[in-house]
């Protein structure tokens, strides 16, 4: 790679590290999958958060995702057809407290501070290669793989799976 390219690259990494200031991510526990949130220290996700949680078989249709809620959260009750899973969730809405903390409000309230946010989250989880991985599913936004590359990811994707 030469030192434009890497120097792009690195730039890139910096310019979007506030944007993982918190991460989700399925992570198996007990044989179902859990849905975590955060970055040091996780948390469960909130149920209510998630609008959106579709399985895909490797023809691309959808599959029915059994969603069971526990104790502290919910987990997804792993379906052995899905290859892939995506999902939309809605963090609500955040206004300052400090100027090192954000605090949760209803809509009405984050509108009369001119610094709101309302994060949305997207999220796919591969299971198993697919075209289904390689094509879009319609979230309102989403990482699509280029074609070029295709091949080499699922390479790659086998021997991490493998």
């Amino acid at each position: 790679m030469n030192k434009k390219a890497m120097g792009f690259c690195a730039g890139l990494l910096f310019a979007t590290a506030p944007l993982r200031a918190h991460d989700i991510w399925l992570e198996t526990r007990g044989g179902n999958l859990e849905l975590l949130y955060g970055d040091t220290y996780p948390e469960v996700f909130n149920p209510s958060k998630v609008k959106e949680f579709i399985g895909y078989d490797k023809k691309g249709q959808a599959v029915p995702l059994q969603r069971v809620v526990t104790d502290d959260g919910f987990v997804f009750v792993p379906n052995p057809s899905v290859v892939l899973m995506a999902m939309a969730l809605d963090d609500g809405y955040w206004v300052p407290n400090t100027p090192s903390d954000s605090r949760n409000v209803t809509q009405e309230v984050a509108h009369r501070f001119p610094q709101y946010r309302h994060p949305m989250l997207f999220h796919k989880s591969i299971y198993a290669w697919s075209s289904v991985a390689s094509k879009p599913v319609h979230q309102k936004m989403e990482i699509v793989m280029l074609k070029k590359n295709v091949k080499k990811i699922k390479k790659t994707l086998a021997q991490i799976l493998a």
